[in-house]
């Protein structure tokens, strides 16, 4: 493996732990049970009209006890928790346990359910569009080693392009597949679209920083060696 095929994984990493760390940040609360009033409360809208009160509680109470095991690194007994919710509970509960059971396949390298669980959230046209968003992305992540550029802009480009959520890891993605596929110039530029945006997040930021820099210095060698291919060699003065 050459030294930018292992940072580009490295990258990739810190890209996935930030994209988990931000819905949990954000949804938290739901997985958590802390809000099950207000969800209880607006189940009727958000669990598809259907969902009565018993079972919403009964799908909070589940999140809960496998992300417990989760932590507690019981991690087959949470995944068969999620399992069962993402089978049988409400459309929000059920594409959270999804996201989760997709996560902890590519935690376990089985990188290939984790994009089926991913692509199947991603697929599903009755749930808030931030998880449907996110799953997008982590796909993208998770594919983004065998996919031409060509392919990544068309999941990703309307996404980057607009106000979601998840525009910002959008276009950090966008940047990784170019920079992968040595297209140094179009990655600088959306690099510094991300660092030209006051909303992009600071750790994504100090990435694009190290990127950027990364990028240019590439560029002043490639420059270089290209400029002293082009000088004549000296034609040794003959001797009188």
């Amino acid at each position: 493996m050459s030294d930018d095929d292992g940072l580009f994984r490295e990258i990739a990493e810190d890209v996935r732990r930030d994209q988990m760390q931000e819905i949990w940040r954000k949804y938290g609360v739901l997985i958590l049970g802390v809000v099950a009033a207000v969800i209880i409360g607006a189940s009727a809208y958000q669990l598809n009209g259907y969902w009565s009160k018993q079972a919403a509680e009964k799908a909070a109470d589940h999140l809960y006890k496998a992300e417990s095991l989760a932590d507690e690194k019981k991690k087959e007994d949470a995944l068969k928790l999620y399992s069962k919710l993402a089978k049988s509970g409400p459309a929000g509960y059920a594409a959270i346990s999804k996201l989760r059971i997709a996560s902890l396949q590519a935690a376990k390298g089985n990188k290939e359910d984790a994009i089926n669980q991913f692509i199947s959230v991603a697929n599903n046209g009755r749930i808030d569009p931030i998880f449907s968003d996110f799953a997008v992305i982590q796909t993208a992540m998770l594919t983004l080693d065998k996919e031409l550029p060509a392919d990544v802009k068309k999941k990703l480009v309307v996404m980057s392009a607009g106000a979601g959520s998840w525009r910002h890891n959008a276009r950090e993605i966008l940047a990784l597949s170019d920079y992968k596929a040595k297209k140094y110039k179009e990655a600088s530029a959306t690099y510094a679209m991300i660092l030209a945006d006051i909303k992009s997040p600071a750790s994504l930021k100090k990435r694009a920083e190290m990127m950027v820099r990364m990028i240019s210095n590439t560029l002043a060698e490639q420059e270089s060696a290209a400029s002293a291919k082009t000088v004549p060699a000296k034609t040794p003065e003959k001797k009188k």
